[in-house]
This record gives structure tokens, C-alpha cells and sequence, in this order.
């Protein structure tokens, strides 16, 4: 993971897994942002990810607000 150079300045976390037994890793949003119910935005992250082949990236939510 590395941060996006647009984001620099802003105090980014990299993604980290929370615990040994996580089976992926939590990442933060770049900014706060507010959801209405039904509403379709796009999050900022302030970072990106290299894959290899034959890896993959999905975002999911929370395993506790399941």
C-alpha cells in the first residue's frame, strides 16, 4: 500500500490488519463523510494498492456492523 500524492499533506493511515487471525485489512476514509440512506458516493482513501496476478482487492463492510 502506498499513499496517493494528492494526499500527502493529510495524515493518511496506511491499511493494517487489526489482529493475527484477520482474515483482511481495515482501511480509513480520507475525509469524513456522511451517507444518506440509499445514496451512492464515491469514498476517497487517500491510498493505492499493488496486486500481483494472482491477487485480488474487495471492499467490504465491517464484519460487526453486519
Amino acid at each position: 500500500f502506498e499513499v496517493v500524492s494528492a494526499f500527502e499533506e493529510q495524515d493518511i493511515n496506511l491499511p493494517t490488519r487489526k489482529t493475527t487471525e484477520s482474515a483482511g485489512y481495515d482501511i480509513e476514509c480520507a475525509e469524513a463523510v456522511t451517507l444518506e440512506p440509499g445514496q451512492v458516493v464515491l469514498v476517497p482513501t487517500g491510498i493505492k494498492a499493488f496486486m500481483a496476478y494472482d491477487e485480488y482487492l474487495a471492499i467490504h463492510i465491517r464484519s460487526s456492523m453486519a
